[in-house]
């Protein structure tokens, strides 16, 4: 089993008055699907929009 983790927006200390909007989540994956995902990923990851190398889903617009 493979658990990823990625955060988005700023988190801001509770009391701190300033606002914040942030958000986490997580793909748990079986260990015998990773090879297949990470084989079709590779493939659709050239065209993503990247940022420092970084594919950024911020980046991304509707279709």
């Amino acid at each position: 089993m493979h658990i990823y983790l990625d955060e988005s927006g700023s988190f801001g200390a509770i009391g701190s008055g300033k606002p914040s909007i942030s958000v986490q989540g997580a793909l748990v994956l079986a260990s015998h699907r990773i090879p297949k995902l990470f084989a079709k990923y590779q493939r659709i990851r050239v065209s993503l929009p990247k940022r420092k190398r970084e594919v950024k889903g911020s980046l991304l617009n509707e279709l």
